[in-house]
């Protein structure tokens, strides 16, 4: 068993679908760019708006990517 199969596939949540959608997006804007290692938009290295969201989500027990990226229809792991 891991991580991924010990979660149930409808976790409750706290934070509307909305604004899961918007961390989402925060954590993909604000990623650190390989070739430079810090934000391309802080500057900063792991900035506080990454930062941030990357705590929303975990508190909420949210995936931190769109689960429809990295799952099959049928609700495997690809």
């Amino acid at each position: 068993m891991n991580y991924i199969e010990d979660r149930p596939d409808d976790p409750t949540t706290n934070l509307p679908a909305e604004e899961v959608a918007y961390l989402r997006l925060v954590l993909t804007k604000h990623a650190n760019d390989p070739s430079t290692g810090t934000c391309p938009i802080c500057g900063k290295r792991s900035c506080p708006d990454w930062r941030d969201a990357y705590d929303h989500l975990i508190v909420d027990g949210q995936s931190l990517a769109d689960p429809r990226l990295w799952q099959s229809p049928d609700g495997r792991r690809r």
